[in-house]
């Protein structure tokens, strides 16, 4: 996703990216809502234990883009969390590009 942003910022200067993320991210240039780096999980118990921050997360960035209301989304990684934001998003009229 940094690279994604990076790429972006390049071909268009004055796009402004937000989201979720970590330190490739900010250093790409996203303004980053959350830090996200610290709820990273591979396996299929180990993302248990992030399941009560990652709620807190999607509440405050559902909030965010009903404030917001963003031109477009790309969300990257993190099926769970991003298919729920994506119907989220869905219902606000937001276009979205999701990438495994």
């Amino acid at each position: 996703a940094s690279f994604l942003a990076r790429a972006l910022r390049a071909r268009i200067p004055e796009v402004e990216i937000f989201g979720t993320g970590g330190r490739h991210m900010r250093e790409a240039g996203v303004d980053l809502r959350h830090d996200t780096a610290h709820l990273s999980s591979v396996g299929f118990l180990e993302p248990v234990r992030h399941a009560l921050p990652l709620r807190g997360v999607y509440r405050d960035v559902k909030n965010l883009l009903r404030r917001e209301r963003p031109d477009a989304a790309i969300l990257v990684d993190n099926q769970g969390f991003n298919l729920a934001l994506g119907k989220a998003l869905h219902a606000l009229g937001v276009p979205v590009i999701f990438s495994f």
